[in-house]
């Protein structure tokens, strides 16, 4: 029997499902990755970039939302420190991650379906001292509880609310039994953390205060603010 030579599309079958117009051969630019995202805010800025349940959020809306991320990132971290991430699939995810690739940090990716244990093993080993979480309790509970233990200098809540549209938004901080308080202190623990999504967030970790404006509606940044480079 001769064996049927491949050609490129049959190598690769999922190019019939290609749009006309997206050329696979097309060649990728050598440069941070972060540039690359600074390149389609610059060309597409009021293309949407993503839908969030029903809240859409534009290409230049990212870029900003990414740039004041990371000059708040950049008082706390040097280049090469690990930020964890321990976020589930909404926009603050692109934005820490873009944020701290602009720091010359290097990404630290869990799981938020990680049991403490999971976490606590995956904190320790990667060397991550900050973390960027949501204030979903579910998740947020575990950073609070592993604070202390893991040695965690920061912890950054990302307000829920904030992402959602109107009135979802609204009926996220509806009070019920199950939604996060906006204070609590883990027993024997040294971390606070103020859970209003409406205010500035602030945490103290092993008694280092540390203040911390809302993920995503930072006060722009000063101009003479400087990006940062890998």
């Amino acid at each position: 029997m001769t064996a049927v030579p491949k050609t490129e599309d049959t190598a690769w079958p999922w190019l019939a499902h290609y749009p006309a117009e997206m050329d696979w051969r097309a060649e990728i630019p050598v440069k941070p990755l972060y540039a690359l995202l600074d390149d389609t805010v610059a060309k597409h800025a009021q293309h949407p970039a993503f839908n969030f349940m029903g809240k859409r959020t534009t290409y230049g809306e990212l870029g900003k939302m990414v740039d004041r991320f990371a000059c708040g990132l950049k008082k706390l971290i040097k280049p090469g420190d690990r930020v964890g991430l321990l976020l589930p699939n909404c926009v603050y995810y692109p934005v820490a991650y873009f944020a701290i690739l602009k720091c010359g940090g290097t990404v630290v990716n869990c799981n938020p379906l990680y049991t403490e244990s999971e976490l606590k093993h995956q904190i320790l080993d990667s060397g991550a001292q900050i973390m960027v979480t949501i204030d979903v309790t579910p998740i947020a509970a575990k950073l609070i509880a592993l604070a202390d233990v893991c040695k965690l200098n920061t912890v950054v809540f990302c307000p829920m609310a904030d992402i959602l549209p109107f009135p979802t938004s609204l009926l996220s901080n509806w009070p019920s039994g199950k939604t996060s308080p906006r204070s609590r202190r883990t027993p024997g623990s040294s971390i606070t953390a103020n859970w209003s999504p409406m205010t500035a967030i602030s945490c103290r970790i092993r008694s280092i205060p540390i203040a911390i404006s809302r993920c995503c509606n930072i006060p722009a940044a000063p101009p003479a603010c400087p990006r940062a480079r890998c």
